[in-house]
């Protein structure tokens, strides 16, 4: 049986100083929240939720499909509330754009960077009217850009070989000159590495010199990127140990400095390092981080509060893998993972595994917060991604004769929206 406690065996770290630092521009407001909850959730069923859900769409069906991982973004919304979605479909990168408020689905071929090959796991990123957009074809890192919200876009380009995953996260500075940061994993080193640009010609070598995540020669993999204010933040799954940990770094620069690598830590009854892989990492509009990670058979959820020096535990998710985490400034955070379950017949099926704690774990619905999820419903991770208003999801639904990408989307309805 595995304990649901964060981490067990890892020895005492010593804190005294912020796990992240406080940011320079601060939001004009922030709503109030309740107290973050440490009580472990309510049986699903005693507890209402104050969630609509729009019907299930089909974006696209037929075909060998792509989704990113959990590490990186698939689909996110605009400040005019259109949701924008990245896939990979029949080795063809596809773009699609929801109208808001409407059911109406645009989608485009995106320029490859090459003819032929396979491609992986496109993601996005978002800085005010300044999307991006990257992926892995044949096992080349391939980044980007729109300035017109997906309009049009400009000429991709390769940044890194031998490259097995990725993520990607962006920032609009006062200046509105976009930031970006990119991470990813070389298979054959068996290390991660990040790169940043700010605003300067759209060229490979505008982008700065890729940068170690982890400290000399040290096993990373799995990065996760994500920004919010004037900070970036990655963590990864680091192997220096000789077993799984969790490790992060910061910049408050925009990208150009990071600070050194550390052990995430938990503050249990002593302070630990998060012992496990598959990290996912949402920095929220109020300054609270979020991490999502997967520690053997179970995926569990964790926060840290602007000021604080370790994660707490929010919840444990459930059994299954590949968690995923969104949050935004009011304390709702959504988590959604893949469940395969063995059916009576022998045969495994896939479920999605999607929670969602409101006023910072005040209400909580799930495991099964989304009315399909319940059924098996496909064959990856589902994708989750939220605003202060909206709550998407995003799946590749199986039961049909051919698989199709769907996505559902929540209005969140809570007190003070």
């Amino acid at each position: 049986m595995v304990s649901d406690a964060p981490a067990e065996t890892s020895p005492s770290l010593v804190l005294g100083h912020p796990l992240l630092p406080v940011p320079k521009f601060q939001p004009e407001s922030t709503p109030p929240v309740a107290p973050a909850s440490t009580v472990p959730p309510p049986t699903p069923g005693q507890a209402s939720t104050p969630i609509s859900w729009s019907p299930t769409e089909k974006v696209a069906g037929g075909g060998k499909f792509s989704l990113c991982l959990n590490n990186a973004v698939a689909g996110l919304r605009d400040e005019f509330n259109c949701f924008h979605l990245v896939w990979a479909q029949d080795d063809k990168l596809w773009y699609g754009r929801l109208i808001a408020r409407s059911d109406h689905w645009a989608t485009s071929a995106l320029p490859r960077f090459g003819t032929t090959g396979s491609v992986l796991f496109p993601t996005l990123a978002r800085a005010g009217h300044t999307l991006f957009a990257a992926w892995i074809e044949d096992q080349q890192l391939i980044v980007a850009r729109s300035d017109n919200l997906g309009d049009t876009w400009q000429a991709p380009l390769r940044l890194a070989g031998n490259v097995s995953s990725l993520s990607i996260a962006a920032l609009d500075p006062p200046t509105h000159i976009p930031a970006l940061v990119v991470a990813w994993t070389d298979s054959q080193k068996n290390r991660s590495f990040l790169s940043s640009w700010q605003g300067r010609q759209w060229t490979a070598s505008d982008f700065i010199s890729p940068v170690s995540l982890a400290t000399g020669t040290s096993p990373a993999q799995d990065p996760c990127v994500t920004s919010n204010r004037d900070l970036f933040c990655v963590a990864w799954r680091d192997l220096r140990a000789g077993s799984e940990r969790i490790y992060y770094r910061y910049s408050s620069d925009y990208g150009a400095v990071w600070s050194a690598d550390k052990p995430a830590p938990y503050r249990g009854d002593t302070v630990t390092a998060v012992i496990g892989g598959s990290p996912s990492l949402n920095l929220a509009d109020d300054g609270t981080l979020y991490l999502a990670y997967q520690r053997g058979l179970i995926s569990v959820l964790l926060y840290c509060r602007l000021g604080q020096d370790a994660f707490s535990q929010l919840g444990v998710l459930g059994s299954g893998a590949h968690p995923q985490v969104a949050a935004n400034r009011y304390g709702d955070v959504a988590a959604g993972w893949e469940r395969p379950e063995l059916e009576p017949d022998g045969k495994r099926s896939t479920y999605i595994g999607l929670s969602v704690y409101l006023n910072r774990g005040a209400i909580y619905v799930g495991p099964n917060a989304m009315p399909e999820a319940g059924v098996a419903l496909g064959r990856d991770q589902p994708l989750v991604s939220m605003t202060d208003r909206y709550l998407d999801i995003v799946w590749l639904d199986g039961r049909e004769n051919a698989t199709y990408l769907a996505h559902r989307a929540a209005i969140l309805n809570s007190t003070g929206r």
